[in-house]
């Protein structure tokens, strides 16, 4: 039984990707469009050469190989908070030619806009499996950074790590005698700062 929903090479990607392990030619993944399918669900064929009904185009911002699979690439796209009013059931990578080397049948998927009264951004991932993930490479439009969720909460963490490092600590030991824990390594000509909690009475 075939898959509902999956995405393929076409076969102008096969064949640019082919060459590109025979001739050493890199394959620049560098748009992704969206399509409403016409207005219907249809299975995407090899040999199609672009979607079926196109309602929003922009520049891949992000590509990878997956951790598990090798021969997997999954190239994503992010359509801005400020983009929709329509539904996607196709979406395709093409090269800096036009070409469009992969497609994908997705779920029935409605972007809206504020006009609706919600809007979100939505991020698209395209896998495709390919025989040389060396073959492959990307071109990123510089004006597009987004970060995923799962980006932000690791900066989060990483961030309140370093605040704990920062946060003034009350010294111990007696007046004349400060003992304070070290958290972090020492550098030169960085301050550290903490709280004495009696004065001094004598030479430190």
């Amino acid at each position: 039984m075939a898959e509902k929903f999956y995405s393929i090479l076409t076969n102008i990607g096969k064949a640019k990707i082919a060459n590109s392990i025979g001739l050493g030619i890199k394959v620049n993944f560098v748009k992704m469009k969206v399509g409403d399918g016409g207005g219907n669900y249809y299975e995407p064929t090899e040999d199609q050469l672009d979607l079926k009904n196109t309602v929003w185009e922009g520049n891949i911002n992000h590509v990878e190989i997956d951790k598990d699979n090798p021969n997997w690439i999954h190239i994503e796209v992010m359509i801005p908070s400020t983009i929709g009013g329509f539904t996607i059931r196709e979406y395709g990578a093409f090269d800096e030619e036009g070409n469009m080397l992969g497609i994908c049948k997705c779920a029935e998927t409605y972007k809206p806009v504020i006009a609706d009264g919600s809007t979100k951004e939505l991020l698209l991932n395209l896998i495709l499996v390919v025989t040389n993930t060396e073959s492959i490479t990307l071109k990123i439009d510089p004006t597009i950074i987004f970060a995923k969720k799962s980006d932000i909460e690791e900066l989060r963490t990483y961030i309140t790590a370093q605040l704990s490092d920062m946060v003034y600590q009350t010294a111990g030991g007696s007046a004349t005698a400060i003992t304070l824990t070290i958290k972090g390594t020492l550098i030169n000509g960085y301050p550290i700062t903490f709280i004495a909690s009696v004065n001094n009475g004598g030479a430190a």
